[in-house]
């Protein structure tokens, strides 16, 4: 009696595919990451960062900062003095209330070299231990 059961159970799951019409359906697979940065939905990121970030293991060292001595601090502080004052001048000059003498000034580690001419007012500064350039340029008002 049981092989009869399913022999009729496998002839009913038979008849019942060619009645279907044999066919199978399917959809295409697709993709999509879940990374915002790849095209993944853009509210994943916080998510990720925050899981990200309980997972590092490793700190980032600052590094230790020696305390400037006196000296070190003065000489600062005259050099911004000094930087304050010629800003000051060109400025000044730039709107007809002063005028400012071209030339070379040294403060430091910094050269300041100014010239005018019917443009305006030029101001290079080098960092001489660097060899950086800053060059700004000031017309007249």
């Amino acid at each position: 009696m049981k092989k009869l059961s399913a022999c009729v159970f496998c002839l009913f799951v038979w008849i019942s595919f060619l009645m279907n019409g044999g066919t199978a359906t399917a959809t295409e697979l697709t993709y999509t990451p879940v990374n915002p940065s790849f095209g993944g939905n853009p509210l994943n990121g916080s998510f990720l960062l925050n899981q990200a970030t309980l997972q590092n293991r490793f700190k980032e060292e600052k590094p230790v900062k020696a305390p400037k001595s006196p000296l070190e601090r003065f000489t600062a502080q005259l050099e911004s003095s000094a930087f304050n004052r010629i800003a000051d001048k060109i400025v000044k000059t730039a709107f007809g209330e002063d005028t400012l003498k071209p030339g070379e000034y040294t403060f430091g580690n910094y050269k300041v070299s100014i010239t005018t001419d019917a443009g305006g007012i030029k101001t290079v500064i080098t960092d001489i231990g660097t060899g950086n350039i800053t060059t700004i340029q000031i017309p007249y008002y």
